[in-house]
């Protein structure tokens, strides 16, 4: 079970990436579960998000 969410992060983090190889691509879709996938997409996007967020606003610091 949790090689399965391992390979689920690092999936999509690869596909974020555009560096995902076919193979593995082929893999994910064969034998991956869609929600495991799905909650590993949320919350890459969420730190990807709150990354930006975290920058834009030391950004701002240094602007001013």
């Amino acid at each position: 079970m949790v090689r399965e969410w391992i390979r689920a992060f690092v999936g999509v983090f690869f596909a974020f990436l555009g560096v995902q190889s076919e193979a593995d691509r082929r893999y994910d879709f064969e034998k991956g579960r869609f929600s495991v996938f799905a909650v590993a997409g949320l919350i890459l996007t969420f730190v990807f998000l709150s990354i930006v967020y975290g920058l834009v606003q030391l950004a701002l610091i240094y602007v001013q």
